[in-house]
């Protein structure tokens, strides 16, 4: 059990540069073993009560509708039937839920995961995102590279300087200001696509790109 929790709690640890205060194992631990209550069915999702606490900086929210009252000093770490981050994060973010909604910016790396993903808002440093459906909106702006995974993954903001995306269906017409790779069933990219780099695809289909389209490296 020990190896486990050492081995859990490593995991977080690159969360933690940013200036967060270093985290006791156990409520590393106990975060984790919440979240499944938080990504259940939604019966379960009703019954979960909410429970938030800040330590030293650090905002630990888990609930059938999780969101801070306040702006987080250090890092979020967020679980719930719906996750909605409509204050400034002035660390890193790890979101999870059976949906997520980011409306206010974060200051670090942003983690999330969940039945939707829609990120609104500017993020300073790395995303990596998995759900069903994942979306950065013409609002949303990554500043460092962009991971994402999902059935569905839309890009209609900026993507950072690297976007590396695995999907069923992707959609790019957003910025990338540096390479984009890309494995997908299917690709659209839209007129206001612009790519200072060069995009790989691997793919079922040919993509589909709109004559519009910048792509500086090529295809």
């Amino acid at each position: 059990m020990t190896k486990k929790i050492e081995k859990i709690d490593s995991l977080f640890r690159p969360v933690r540069r940013y200036g967060g205060s270093p985290l006791s194992r156990d409520l590393v631990t106990l975060f984790l073993v919440l979240l499944p209550l938080a990504t259940g069915h939604a019966a379960q999702e009703q019954r979960l009560v909410a429970r938030e606490t800040v330590i030293a900086g650090d905002y630990f929210g888990v609930g059938a509708n999780a969101s801070p009252g306040s702006t987080v000093e250090g890092d979020a770490f967020i679980a719930g039937g719906q996750v909605e981050l409509n204050k400034p994060v002035n660390g890193d973010a790890v979101l999870a839920g059976g949906s997520v909604s980011l409306s206010q910016r974060v200051g670090g790396d942003l983690y999330a995961t969940g039945g939707s993903v829609l990120i609104d808002a500017p993020i300073a440093g790395n995303a990596r995102l998995a759900g069903g459906h994942v979306e950065i909106t013409r609002r949303g702006q990554v500043l460092g590279r962009t991971t994402l995974v999902g059935g569905r993954v839309t890009v209609l903001g900026k993507a950072g300087r690297q976007l590396a995306v695995f999907g069923e269906h992707v959609t790019l017409d957003g910025e990338v200001a540096g390479n984009v790779t890309i494995a997908s069933r299917a690709l659209s990219i839209g007129p206001n696509a612009r790519v200072s780099g060069k995009l790989t695809y691997r793919g079922s289909v040919p993509a589909q790109i709109d004559p519009a389209a910048v792509i500086t490296g090529g295809i």
